[in-house]
């Protein structure tokens, strides 16, 4: 018996050491000491702006560097570390580095040195570093589990819900090694019945079968007893909703702390966040996310940074985000379409909608990263699928107009057999699809033009430009940092005009000389050309036009241009800096772009002495 009560004793201080290190690991556990050190420092600081800060945080940066630190080996701060890297950075034209995955890694003493290397690196080359804070991993890890073994007020930082052990039969199994099963809709409706989800609304996505809501599997908690829970989540990632609306604020207090250290502690300037930690968008009405959202977007602000946000909604629903700048995931699926197809009408269709929303693309983050995995997401159409949209000559809904989007990428990059599978296929595969390529190193200069399209449209036009890691490689694989590039090392590309490196700085050096970061878009102009899109922008300071003209056909066109902008203007090209052939005087305009190409024009005034 003494033998038996000893073993349990043992069993008892294991288990109550395994608690107190995931605790010590937690998010909440951690926030709470940032807030405990920063707490003077903050109560010192002004009240923020009540309006998003978007001019100030374009000014701060607006071509960012993504870099995923998972990629960079066993010590990714000493690789960061190297001033060489930096030097580059610069000199293409980076103003900011968005450092993914780094979380909780800058913990001891020897990575805080590193780290403060890295930040001071940065300050000096005029850099901004932007964080990732509250990202889904991190949710999922030790929060989550001290959450469902019910210690102490973890279980108030999700939406959790314990299910009584005779209810149990209800719910599915979850496999070995499985911590949680995703519910379908039907075993949702059944538990509803059952009262544990009386009066809670649920919108799903179109031909969605599951729920946003998941089951763990049977865990003892901290107390011995043996509990299983439902909670709502991200049903893409599993990750789980934070509950903004609990009682003990837990979700409030351990995004305050993640904030406070990323802005204060890592000395980043701009917040990258991620909305399905905070909501999905399934479970309409039980997740206030507009306050969760304006909550994060005002405590940065006040801390002195500024906020972005990816977020999975349409363009009505991200015009009233109060964050600094949101994520741009509508041209993206729409600028490959063009690209795929020749016909630019569908993103032409996104920029009319921008302008009737009164969304400003400068407000927009535009993320390059054509070798990332392709998803076509079609979110504008697929969440209006009753509106009517003009495509073309066509009225039609948008849940026909995304499937006849997707059913004509899969056509045209199915005419030609290729090296990928459409349309599940890295980017990479689908620029090589498009333009017919079966070898890539022996006509990887035509990928590299197709590329450093993409490159054009989003660099040539206002909001923030992103590039990652792996397009400056040329990645050709799932794995961005690993196996070798299309392209050659940085330093060698910058030695040589021709190199995409090179030409992506000249693309930079313009943007920023003439600040169409800052510019506000004024018009979708007409053509009658399908692979040609003509955006029409007013450039800060100056009020001068300038002319973003991209043809994705792969045939020369010729368009004249007529408008009473034109008259008495001179047509500057501005990546050559040389004037176009155009008549003083003249309310028409002759453009002529090859194929594949792009051109940038400034509409300049005749100055008076001539």
């Amino acid at each position: 018996m003494r033998f038996f009560s000893a073993f349990l004793l043992v069993a008892h201080l294991h288990a109550s050491t395994d608690i107190d290190a995931l605790e010590r690991d937690s998010l909440l556990y951690r926030s709470h000491q940032a807030a405990k050190i920063y707490a003077s420092q903050v109560a010192k600081a002004p009240p923020p702006s009540q309006e998003p800060q978007t001019l100030e945080c374009l000014s701060n940066s607006s071509i960012w560097y993504s870099l995923d630190l998972h990629a960079l080996g066993d010590d990714p701060l000493k690789e960061l570390g190297q001033p060489d890297l930096w030097n580059l950075l610069q000199e293409i034209g980076v103003d900011g580095v968005e450092l993914h995955s780094l979380g909780r890694s800058i913990r001891h003493s020897y990575a805080e040195i590193q780290y403060g290397n890295i930040a001071n690196l940065a300050a000096m080359r005029g850099i901004s570093l932007i964080g990732t804070p509250l990202q889904a991993e991190q949710l999922a890890g030790a929060d989550f589990q001290l959450a469902i073994r019910a210690y102490k007020e973890y279980p108030h930082l999700f939406h959790l819900i314990e299910i009584d052990r005779a209810d149990w039969a209800f719910l599915p199994k979850v496999y070995r090694g499985e911590n949680s099963t995703a519910l379908p809709m039907s075993l949702v409706q059944e538990l509803r019945q059952l009262g544990y989800l009386d009066g809670r609304p649920e919108k799903i996505y179109p031909y969605s079968k599951t729920s946003c809501w998941a089951a763990t599997a049977p865990t003892a908690g901290h107390d011995n007893k043996l509990r299983r829970w439902i909670f709502l989540q991200f049903p893409e990632t599993g990750t789980p909703a934070i509950n903004w609306l609990d009682p003990t604020f837990s979700g409030q207090r351990l995004a305050g702390g993640e904030l406070i250290d990323s802005l204060l502690r890592l000395q980043q300037s701009v917040l990258f966040f991620d909305t399905s930690p905070l909501i999905c968008r399934q479970m309409a009405g039980l997740s206030p996310s507009e306050n969760a959202i304006e909550s994060i977007a005002l405590l940065t602000r006040k801390l002195g940074g500024y906020s972005a946000l990816r977020m999975d909604g349409t363009i009505e629903e991200c015009k009233n985000v109060q964050t600094d700048l949101i994520e741009d995931r509508f041209t993206r699926p729409a600028l490959l379409h063009a690209l795929i197809t020749e016909d630019a009408e569908a993103l032409r269709l996104i920029y009319r909608i921008f302008l009737q929303e009164e969304l400003q693309p400068r407000s927009l983050i535009h993320e390059l990263q054509p070798y990332s995995e392709a998803s076509c997401e079609w979110t504008e159409f697929l969440l209006n699928p009753k509106r009517i949209y003009r495509y073309h000559e066509e009225q039609i809904t948008g849940e026909l107009l995304a499937e006849r989007l997707l059913r004509e990428d899969v056509w045209n990059l199915k005419k030609t057999p290729g090296i990928y599978s459409p349309p599940i296929a890295p980017l990479f595969g689908l620029c090589a699809e498009a333009l017919s390529i079966t070898d890539l190193e022996e006509e990887k200069d035509a990928l590299q033009n197709a590329h450093l399209l993409l490159s054009f449209f989003y660099a040539m036009q206002p909001g923030v430009f992103s590039f990652s890691a792996a397009d400056l490689r040329g990645a050709n694989g799932s794995d961005a940092m690993k196996g070798p590039g299309l392209y050659h090392p940085l330093p060698r590309q910058l030695k040589t005009r021709c190199t995409f490196a090179s030409r992506l700085k000249q693309m930079l050096t313009v943007r920023k000389d003439h600040n169409l970061h800052l510019a506000e878009l004024l018009e979708v102009l007409p053509t009658r050309h399908r692979g040609l899109i003509l955006l029409l922008h007013r450039l800060p300071l100056t009020n001068q036009l300038s002319l973003t003209a991209v043809n994705f056909s792969r045939s020369p066109l010729y368009e004249t241009l007529e408008g009473s902008f034109l008259a008495n203007k001179w047509a500057i090209n501005l990546m050559s800096q040389k004037a176009e052939k155009k008549l003083y005087g003249a309310p028409s305009f002759q453009l002529d772009l090859p194929a594949l190409s792009g051109k940038v024009y400034l509409f300049k005034s005749k100055p008076y002495s001539q």
